[in-house]
């Protein structure tokens, strides 16, 4: 994964899509989004699947995906129609089950509990539970 990763660090100052539940793995997510600079953009999980293609289809080419399990399953039936290239960052569950399905459309799926945020973008950190992140971040 580690050329993907140098990819996601790719995006500062751009957009980071959460379709996901409220969940401690959104919050994490969304402030280190808000401490790197980059614009959030919210989505429910009962948004329908054309509302998300819709949504994804208004912003710029380089954009971030982060989904918990609930909008996987939502993004999998749009997978086919937006554009290559999304790097999709998986909340929660296990990647394997999904990873297969991604790459089939030129996307690339990616763990959460890999990727930390730093000045600098970011990058792999090797920290299995998620909830440790928080404490490693500087929110200053």
């Amino acid at each position: 994964h580690g050329d993907d990763y140098s990819r996601a660090m790719s995006y500062k100052n751009d957009f980071v899509v959460l379709l996901a539940r409220n969940s401690v793995e959104w919050l994490l997510m969304d402030l280190a989004c808000v401490h790197q600079a980059l614009a959030v953009v919210p989505l429910h999980v009962s948004l329908s699947p054309s509302g998300v293609a819709s949504v994804l289809g208004a912003l710029p080419d380089t954009f971030l995906l982060a989904v918990d399990t609930v909008g996987f399953r939502k993004l999998s039936e749009i997978l086919p129609s937006i554009g290559a290239n999304l790097t999709i960052i998986l909340l929660d569950g296990d990647v394997t089950k999904h990873e297969s399905e991604v790459k089939r459309f030129g996307h690339t799926l990616l763990p959460l509990r890999e990727l930390e945020f730093s000045s600098s973008g970011a990058s792999v950190l090797p920290v299995v539970n998620p909830l440790e992140r928080i404490s490693m971040l500087s929110f200053t």
